[in-house]
């Protein structure tokens, strides 16, 4: 693990209004799967005008990034197919800083998504920007780096994977090797606890035994929460905004 990380947390304020604009991310993708499912109404756009109206008159218009801007000006059923991963990440950097800043207790455990669990996002959008700014408490710096050196390195177990996956399924000795000494470290500092292979437990079961497609998405998710906790412990950077691109 690391022994040295900066930890310097991000304004409340700038927090509470990432969080909103996030929330609104997460509304904004499901009139759109609302749409691709049952149509596109006329009750959806008027939502979606309502939304993005909300956003801009509120304290957090200046935390909207441009690509996020134009996501919520693109009428119902027209997002681009390159911008559909950043709406439908929204809920998961919305739990990764959401439960690193108490909004949460619980979040689905690995494999599974935020955005897989109804609870999960009711949750999120039963809370108003007032509920947001009511209940966000940062978290001290010592916690904030414990959390970002787990998303880093949940990431790079994620990373490592989805790389074996591509490449026929099997681990090299090399990647066996270092996944046992990372392993060992992070049992040792108290982060991770480890299964009898010494493989990180991350979820519900070992890694090796998930499926392909759930490799590729968390590979995925891992890497937008690393983004977020990133952000969140680092003042005055700009977030940003994972695309379909990105991803190839």
């Amino acid at each position: 693990m690391d022994e040295y990380m900066v930890i310097d947390l991000q304004p409340r304020e700038a927090v509470i209004n990432r969080l909103t604009v996030l929330r609104a991310l997460v509304e904004r993708s499901l009139l759109e799967a609302t749409a691709i499912d049952e149509g596109a109404t006329s009750d959806l756009e008027e939502r979606r005008f309502d939304l993005l109206a909300e956003l801009l008159s509120s304290p957090a218009a200046d935390a909207i990034a441009p690509e996020e801007l134009v996501i919520f000006q693109t009428p119902i059923a027209k997002i681009p197919e390159e911008d559909e991963v950043a709406v439908i990440l929204a809920a998961e950097s919305f739990g990764a800083i959401g439960k690193a800043c108490g909004l949460f207790r619980y979040l689905p455990l690995p494999p599974d998504p935020v955005g897989s669990s109804e609870e999960a996002l009711e949750q999120i959008l039963m809370m108003s920007p007032t509920d947001i700014a009511e209940r966000v408490v940062l978290p001290e710096d010592q916690a904030a780096a414990d959390m970002l050196e787990v998303a880093e390195v949940v990431y790079w177990r994620a990373d490592v994977e989805f790389g074996a996956r591509l490449n026929g399924g099997e681990l090299t000795q090399e990647e066996k090797e270092s996944i046992e000494a990372v392993g060992v470290e992070a049992k040792a500092s108290g982060l991770f606890q480890v299964y009898p292979s010494g493989d990180l437990k991350l979820g519900n079961k070992p890694i090796r035994k998930w499926t392909d497609d759930e490799v590729e998405t968390f590979y995925i998710i891992s890497f937008q929460k690393r983004l977020a906790m990133e952000w969140l412990c680092s003042a005055g950077q700009e977030w940003v905004v994972v695309s379909d691109e990105d991803e190839e």
